[in-house]
């Protein structure tokens, strides 16, 4: 027994230096406050939190993404801001990334974005889900030309992708008279 407990310490201490130090590892930057949306509730915190805490990674995750179901992304946009932004008509997934990360750097670094979803409707039927929400965003744009509050009601077609991840398919956009929309926002900042 004593000879194989030696050969056994021979071979752990030849075979890795356990009083050798590891590389640490990174920090998990970019994804602070992104939950696993297993339900519809998650998803629009995750959203919430994405823009509060400009995050493109954590934006896109709720997104649909066509490589994990047969499905592409939809946005439809307030009619009114198609007159001033056209390229609100051929909106995409790519769009989204776009607008996104010209927005987090048109706005100034120390404030959030913040998204507050409010007079919820929802109609959920298995693995798809309609919730609608009147929505306001307030920004602190560096320009201070750019609004700073957007205002209208959103409407989400949510699905569960192949992984059981809740996920924005459709998105479109009303605009609520006198204010700025949502469709305004990405329009500005595409």
């Amino acid at each position: 027994m004593k000879k194989f407990l030696v050969i056994f310490l021979l071979i752990l201490v030849t075979t890795c230096d356990v009083f050798e130090t590891r590389e640490p590892e990174n920090p998990n930057t970019g994804r602070t406050e992104f939950v696993t949306p297993t339900t519809p509730e998650i998803l629009f915190n995750n959203l919430k939190s994405s823009l509060r805490e400009k995050i493109v990674e954590n934006y896109m995750q709720c997104l649909i993404d066509p490589t994990l179901t047969e499905s592409e992304f939809i946005f439809i946009s307030n009619a009114s801001s198609l007159q001033n932004y056209p390229a609100l008509s051929n909106w995409e997934r790519s769009s989204e990334q776009q607008y996104f990360n010209n927005l987090k750097t048109s706005v100034n670094d120390e404030s959030a974005v913040i998204l507050e979803l409010f007079n919820e409707f929802q109609n959920i039927q298995g693995s798809s889900a309609t919730f609608q929400y009147d929505y306001r965003i307030i920004i602190s744009p560096v320009d201070n030309s750019i609004p700073s509050e957007y205002r209208g009601t959103a409407i989400f077609t949510i699905i569960l992708d192949s992984r059981n991840y809740w996920v924005i398919q459709n998105w479109e956009d009303i605009g609520i008279e006198g204010f700025s929309s949502w469709s305004d926002l990405k329009g500005r900042f595409y």
